[in-house]
This record gives C-alpha cells, structure tokens and sequence, in this order.
C-alpha cells in the first residue's frame, strides 16, 4: 500500500507542477513600451501586458487609450475578459478533483 501512496503523491504533485508550468506568465521583454500614437515611454500596465499576450502590435498609454475609447464607444460597452481565457474555477476543480482519483484508479488497476 506505501507504493500506491506514492505514485498517488508523486501524481498530485506532477499535477500542480504542471499547473504552475502551463500559467501564462509571459511578460514583455522591457519594462516600458512606445506609445503607438503619441511616442511616449510608458511603464507596462497590467492592460497593456494583456495587450501584449494577446500579440496587439499597437499598445496605447492610458490618457490615448482613453481617447481612443471615448471615440469608440461600442467598444466600451464590450467585456473582453472572457476571450482568450484558458482557464478558471472549473479548471480548477477539474484539476484537483477528477484527475487525482483517476491516478488513483490507474495505479490501483496496474497493481
């Protein structure tokens, strides 16, 4: 039974590693970007750094940003939180919940 304990830990924690792997924590290669409209340096934002996952080539200070949005305003009804997720409280759940007890069960039918 002590080998089964282990397999079952080593899974567990082959799982969160891995989760912690496959978190998206890109950041941008410099700690400050251009301006695409007014050429200002600006500090990365935790908006533009989303802006720069998702691969925009143009990345606004907040004041052009907020210019932009005032002239765009169907774009700031719009919640763009959703797109491109990769995961939240299911995965969660799904991750620490369903696929333990599917080690388990692998292991206890190899044994």
């Amino acid at each position: 039974m002590q080998s089964n304990e282990t397999y079952i830990l080593i899974g567990v924690l082959a799982i969160v590693a891995a989760f912690f792997l496959l978190k998206d924590n890109k950041k941008p290669p410099t700690e400050v970007f251009t301006c695409a409209r007014c050429k200002k340096q600006e500090k990365y934002s935790s908006r533009t750094i989303e802006a720069w996952r998702r691969g925009f080539k143009k990345i606004y200070c907040q004041s052009c940003h907020m210019l932009w949005l005032n002239n765009n305003p169907e774009r700031k009804k719009k919640n763009y939180s959703s797109q491109g997720a990769r995961g939240g409280c299911l995965g969660i759940v799904v991750l620490f919940f369903v696929i333990p007890p599917t080690i388990y069960g692998v292991v206890k039918y190899l044994s």
